[in-house]
């Protein structure tokens, strides 16, 4: 086949691939799969020659190196952003992995060299990544593992609606992108918030022993008697102020009544300290106790100066509160000290009194609860980012920490439809 290298501007050969893939969208999955192994992976015998020589068009042209893989990329979402917004995610996973198919026929054609050589380069790049990251999400099926088997957070991601937004959009995705994702979310939220009540309401049938089924345990990432345990913390009266949220309520009174700066954060220090002091008991590490009211005692100094007291501004204690979870949940690389203070904070408390102290700092936040769960969760994306690549270390520790922040966020929700905290409430009487 002769080829010469067109006079179209880049972006019209492009335009006009997309366009091609936009007409893909409605047929069978099966010849569309077939049709994106000929075009990009043998790259030769495309039923459609015009769409084939744009093909090679753009893979000789100047611009191939840098944008090229943009090009796969965006392919890839438009096929993919159609099933989703469709709530079909079955060929999510048959689609991305035919990049990395190998070819079935030689080539001593240059562009189709050229060709498969950028889809090899592709299925290496951060694009790639975030479309398996699309793969774990999409799989429904997975099966509990072993106590101590070491499992990795990319597969895992599917398990943590909250973290969706932030791995799997980017500046570049369209809007029906993040519909698409934003709908999976809430969907896979609910169902979790469902299944969570009919445990909790079979337990309460049946005296405060519920049905544990596989399904609860794939969902939840916890066994039954960690799941038991986390439910009353959560639900029921966690420390002597009672309830998580009874002990935020006596807290604002407290924090709306102060007359002076150092009042209102005297009692945020109280709030807090009191219960990480009877978190470390519980824990039987008094010592980790003391070192982090110790430390957080410093954070409020630095965070709290006065700046001008605003009273009873809810305002203030949500950026103080903010900043609080902010150096908590620090980046390992740009606040290397303050994590390994969280490290030492699981380490010290375990998962479920740790998340408690987030927890805690959230529903104070009274009028941005949203909002801080959106803040904690984008400061946990970045945790799984930085950690994912990780194959050395053994990061049972984070997905601990996801799987009890996914339930005590389920347990707190404000919205209408959450059933699982109301029934959490009763159920925590009985254990």
């Amino acid at each position: 086949m002769n080829f010469y290298p067109s006079r179209l501007p880049w972006h019209q050969d492009a335009e006009s691939l997309y366009q091609h893939l936009y007409e893909l969208r409605y047929l069978p999955f099966p010849n569309i799969l077939d049709r994106l192994t000929q075009l990009f992976i043998e790259g030769t015998q495309y039923h459609d020659p015009e769409i084939l020589e744009i093909v090679y068009r753009l893979v000789a042209s100047e611009q191939a190196d840098r944008e090229f893989l943009n090009v796969l990329n965006r392919c890839c979402y438009i096929l993919i952003n159609h099933w989703w917004s469709r709530s079909d995610l079955r060929y999510t996973a048959g689609f991305v992995l035919i990049f990395q198919r190998k070819p079935t026929q030689l080539s001593r054609v240059p562009v189709i060299d050229r060709l498969r050589k950028l889809v090899a380069q592709f299925t290496q790049s951060p694009q790639y990544t975030a479309l398996l990251d699309r793969v774990n999400v999409a799989q429904t099926e997975d099966e509990p593992e072993a106590s101590n088997h070491r499992r990795s957070v990319q597969d895992e991601l599917r398990r943590y609606p909250f973290l969706y937004p932030h791995i799997l959009l980017n500046e570049d995705t369209s809007d029906s992108g993040q519909e698409a994702v934003s709908h999976l979310q809430r969907q896979r939220e609910h169902h979790y918030d469902q299944c969570l009540d009919q445990y909790l309401r079979n337990a309460l049938l049946r005296n405060h022993t519920g049905e544990f089924s596989t399904e609860l345990q794939r969902l939840t990432g916890l066994e039954e008697p960690q799941l038991r345990f986390a439910i009353k913390h959560y639900a029921g009266k966690s420390t002597a102020a009672g309830r998580y949220r009874e002990s935020a309520q006596k807290f604002l009174l407290a924090w709306d009544g102060a007359t002076a700066h150092h009042q209102a954060v005297q009692h945020l220090s109280t709030y807090l300290n009191t219960s990480i002091q009877q978190f470390a008991q519980q824990a039987h590490h008094p010592h980790c106790g003391a070192s982090v009211s110790q430390w957080l005692e410093m954070q409020l100094k630095t965070i709290a100066s006065p700046k001008g007291f605003l009273g009873q501004s809810d305002l203030l204690l949500t950026e103080v509160s903010w900043q609080l979870l902010d150096t908590l949940l620090a980046h390992p690389k740009s606040h290397a000290e303050q994590h390994v203070r969280f490290m030492g904070l699981h380490g010290g408390l375990g998962a479920p009194f740790t998340v408690g102290l987030l927890l805690k700092l959230a529903l104070v936040c009274r009028r941005n609860w949203q909002h801080t769960c959106d803040r904690i969760a984008k400061r946990f994306a970045a945790l799984v980012q930085h950690y994912r690549q990780s194959f050395q270390e053994d990061l049972r520790w984070l997905l601990e920490i996801l799987n009890y922040w996914m339930l005590a966020k389920t347990l707190h929700g404000h919205s209408p439809e959450s059933r699982a905290g109301r029934t959490a409430l009763e159920y925590a009487y009985l254990l």
